[in-house]
């Protein structure tokens, strides 16, 4: 048997996993049969594909120890470790160690 291709309210709710308070919200297009409102089911497909959301791509390369030595002395030329005084080469340093270690 093939699907309906209308839902009531409650169907299109649990169709896209929302209340029924919510598919009122959507805003969605509804044919009205009489006095019963349905929702044609290409309708919410639509809706789903309008409202899709692309991932975002992530870098798959990791950078250079080159480009983190750049960037972790950059900023520690900028703002120097109160508390230790160590200055920026040392700091890369130390951290390199334990990443290293790790």
């Amino acid at each position: 048997m093939s699907e309906q291709p209308t839902l009531s309210r409650a169907e299109a709710s649990s169709f896209l996993g929302v209340s029924i308070r919510t598919i009122d919200r959507l805003g969605l297009p509804k044919v009205k049969i009489a006095r019963r409102t349905v929702y044609l089911r290409s309708d919410l497909f639509t809706y789903l594909e309008a409202n899709r959301i692309q991932p975002i791509a992530t870098p798959t390369v990791e950078p250079s120890r080159e480009v983190i030595k750049a960037a972790v002395t950059g900023i520690a030329a900028k703002i120097k470790n109160k508390n230790t005084g160590e200055d920026p080469e040392a700091r890369y340093r130390r951290r390199m160690a334990m990443l290293q270690a790790a």
